[in-house]
């Protein structure tokens, strides 16, 4: 009898256990595309009690949302002050497109030696969907395709820690897309380095996969220029100001 206490206990403490869980995970992922989208900007405050109260949950768990995403750099938690949406430096969003060059070129490399057949014909579908918007004048649809063609490549090198790692930069980035926008190649351009990604990918060349990478992610010198100057100008402009 007593053993069956027992028994019901561990369970029903497993049972809260994993709905805690489930809670905090869905709080974490709301804050997180409310960031993403720009309804809650760079360095805005995260009030613990407003988002219990929006939730309706203890600030346990709100807590604990916020603690994940300081792990991802989406949040900074700052001693006696409280959780707010991180603030990047010109520098230190420049650091982190080299981190994200290098893991797309990292991906590209793996990718050609780890796809099955069935990625790699996947992955020609998604460069032909690309093509019919070049060919269509489709700018925002190009770049939703291409973004899923680099997320095909990211899962094609087999490396969990990989995705998880690009996934989290990316997130991070998401804020910041007012400033990225100003880099996107001419969508020909763009089509042509991804298409020859792409070949050296399904023909299993690890050596070009990488160089076109290379060719297509890195940080171009007048690139680096145009993000300093433009959060330069945003940082000492009246609205940031308050």
């Amino acid at each position: 009898m007593e053993e069956k206490v027992l028994q019901d206990r561990i369970g029903n403490s497993a049972e809260i256990a994993d709905r805690d869980q489930h809670g905090t995970q869905t709080i974490m992922l709301k804050i997180e595309d409310d960031i993403v989208s720009g309804k809650i900007l760079p360095g805005q405050r995260l009030d613990e009690r407003a988002l219990a109260e929006r939730f309706g949950v203890s600030r346990t768990p709100i807590r604990e949302a916020l603690v994940r995403l300081s792990s991802s750099g989406l949040v900074k938690i700052r001693r006696n002050q409280g959780a707010f949406v991180a603030e990047m430096t010109p520098g230190r969003l420049i650091g982190i497109l080299e981190v994200m060059a290098e893991l797309k070129i990292l991906a590209a490399r793996l990718a050609a030696r780890r796809m099955s057949l069935a990625e790699r014909e996947k992955l020609k579908v998604l460069r032909d969907e690309t093509a019919v918007c070049v060919e269509n004048g489709d700018l925002r649809g190009y770049f939703d395709k291409a973004t899923g063609l680099h997320d095909a490549i990211y899962e094609g090198a087999h490396n969990d820690f990989l995705v998880e790692t690009a996934r989290n930069i990316r997130t991070c980035l998401c804020a910041y897309r007012r400033y990225l926008a100003r880099m996107h190649l001419p969508v020909k351009t763009s089509y042509e380095e991804n298409s020859k990604v792409v070949d050296a990918i399904v023909l299993g060349d690890s050596g070009q996969a990488e160089e076109w990478m290379r060719r297509h992610a890195e940080l171009r010198r007048e690139e680096m220029d145009d993000i300093l100057t433009l959060m330069s100008q945003s940082q000492h402009s009246p609205s940031h100001a308050d």
